[in-house]
């Protein structure tokens, strides 16, 4: 494991800090308007995903990395069977140069209940326990482990666990929610709808008839496309950056 001397502790958990905050799609706080019920997870343990994440803008298309994420585990989490989520953001084909971080949701109405954040170079590792709004962050020096604890919104959720929440909503009826966004200035609103027509959608891994979720979200709307088969595929995401936009591209999956 790679460890590095005392006096660069503060740099490389603000470092990890901000490489967590920028992967994610969003934080979100849950909202009472949420639906609890009728949610069944269309996805088990088994379940992998790959996607080609790229820049697009007005002069073309340009790939930044690859994003896996998978289903690889069932466990129990104060006393609730959860699945674990795993994603990976990987820079370059470089395995030795990513971002992991897992999701545990619970298994009948997926909850969320806990976010684990790491690198795989090893420097540092974030906990966050959503039950007990806690935030432990542990970064490993020269001269052992270095942990501290932050206080948390309760019940936070991470945009891992939202993918994998939208895909279990029942998406044939009309349906809308709401999340909060957390950013550097506040709480931002965020709405999601889903279009009444079916959307052809054409990725590497296929051809699939979606449905067209929108995110509103203060600087654009971004775009989520579940396919319309039993798995509920989420084929592509457009996520608006400045002067253009991300591109989640499904390159390939393995159903469980």
């Amino acid at each position: 494991m790679r460890t590095m001397n005392g006096s660069k502790y503060t740099i490389a958990v603000l470092a990890i800090l901000l490489i967590a905050v920028t992967a994610f799609l969003f934080m979100s706080m849950r909202q009472p308007e949420r639906i609890e019920t009728n949610i069944t997870p269309p996805f088990s343990v088994g379940e992998k995903l790959l996607y080609d994440i790229k820049y697009e803008n007005s002069s073309g298309s340009y790939f930044l990395y690859q994003l896996n994420l998978s289903v690889i585990d069932e466990e129990v989490v104060m006393g609730r069977e959860c699945f674990v989520l795993r994603g990976e953001y990987i820079v370059s084909g470089n395995s030795n140069n990513s971002l992991v971080f897992y999701s545990y949701v619970t298994t009948d109405n997926l909850t969320l209940m806990k976010t684990v954040i790491t690198s795989t170079s090893g420097n540092a590792t974030l906990l966050f326990d959503h039950m007990n709004g806690k935030c432990t962050i542990m970064a490993y020096t020269e001269e052992g482990v270095k942990t501290q604890e932050l206080d948390i919104t309760p019940d936070v959720q991470d945009s891992l666990s939202v993918l994998y929440y939208l895909r279990g909503l029942p998406l044939t009826t009309e349906y809308w929610c709401t999340f909060h966004q957390i950013t550097g200035s506040g709480l931002e609103l965020i709405k999601v709808e889903v279009s009444e027509d079916l959307k052809e959608v054409d990725v590497e891994a296929g051809g699939f008839t979606c449905y067209e979720l929108t995110l509103s979200v203060g600087r654009g709307s971004m775009y989520i496309y579940i396919s319309n088969t039993p798995a509920k595929l989420p084929v592509q995401v457009k996520i608006p950056v400045e002067n253009g936009n991300h591109s989640w591209d499904l390159k390939s999956y393995t159903l469980s």
